[in-house]
């Protein structure tokens, strides 16, 4: 069992927490930094739709620090007393599918309906980007899908030269416009495409 302190959690008390000790926070109920085998790991305590929740804010270091791990122990109560559930929105994101598993469905489902070209360039651009998060993929996919609208002018036009010409940016500002505004952010496109 842990020796439990009670006092308020600063750099110099984190510093000083041995293996199995407990440092509970004075002043915010709930928050804790403790030191089982290995580093200082901070949590929150909390009673969540009727049942003691332990959630893991973050091992001692950065990005985590005393007062950033209290700044997001306050979120997460604040979240709690709304009615959420931090550990079930945790579940949630582990379950979301990743974004090379986006990507195959998407080639799965639509890839026999493409041109072959067109499945190239989405299999590049898959291959290519390395995207941290599913949002952004989905904001670049929601961006190139702008470009095609099933008209045939748009469809059999001749894309030879066009980069950095009126007309082109006219059909960027159009693709950005479909974007999905989460992701990868539309100004830093619109720099790169007046650029």
């Amino acid at each position: 069992m842990a020796l439990i302190i009670h006092g308020r959690i600063t750099k110099v008390s984190v510093d000083r927490l041995r293996k199995g000790q407990m440092l509970r926070d004075e002043t915010l109920k709930g928050f804790g930094a403790r030191r089982q085998a290995g580093p200082v790991v901070y949590f929150l305590q909390k009673r969540v739709h009727g049942k003691i929740r332990w959630i893991t804010i973050g091992t001692h270091g950065a990005p985590w620090t005393a007062e950033t791990a209290r700044k997001r122990a306050e979120q997460l109560i604040g979240d709690i007393a709304g009615g959420g559930d931090p550990a079930e929105a945790k579940r949630q994101e582990r379950a979301r599918a990743t974004v090379a598993e986006a990507s195959a469905l998407f080639l799965a489902h639509h890839g026999p309906k493409l041109k072959p070209r067109t499945r190239e360039e989405y299999e590049r651009l898959f291959r290519a980007q390395g995207y941290k998060r599913t949002e952004d993929w989905y904001s670049v996919l929601t961006h190139e899908l702008g470009h095609w609208s099933g008209a045939e002018k748009r469809l059999n036009r001749d894309l030879r030269n066009r980069f950095g010409d009126e007309a082109y940016a006219m059909e960027e500002l159009v693709a950005l416009s479909g974007r999905s505004g989460r992701g990868l952010s539309g100004q830093s496109q619109a720099t790169r495409v007046f650029s």
